[in-house]
């Protein structure tokens, strides 16, 4: 219980690092582009220590609880987010 606990404090505290990312810079949609050219870039599935980490795009919930990181495709529509509120109030 202790590690799930843990493990989702972990990713609690990634949503929270890119939000303030994108406070700093005012660009949430760079950090998206960024994070989506992470998302394409990294590497093999399986390595020595892959057994070690989670991610957060395992499939079900099991893998979820596990995962030291929120899923990408998540977090970078959480940067998306606002300016689609921006671009609909705006009329776009």
């Amino acid at each position: 219980m202790f590690t799930l606990a843990i493990r989702a404090h972990s990713r609690r505290r990634e949503l929270a690092a890119d939000d303030r990312a994108a406070s700093v810079t005012g660009d949430p949609l760079a950090l998206a582009r960024a994070l989506a050219k992470i998302g394409r870039v990294r590497g093999p599935e399986w390595g020595l220590l892959s057994p070690l980490y989670t991610r957060g795009d395992e499939e079900g919930t099991l893998g979820q609880a596990l995962s030291t990181h929120p899923a990408i495709d998540e977090r970078i529509e959480r940067l998306r987010e606002p300016a689609r509120a921006t671009d609909s109030r705006r009329g776009r």
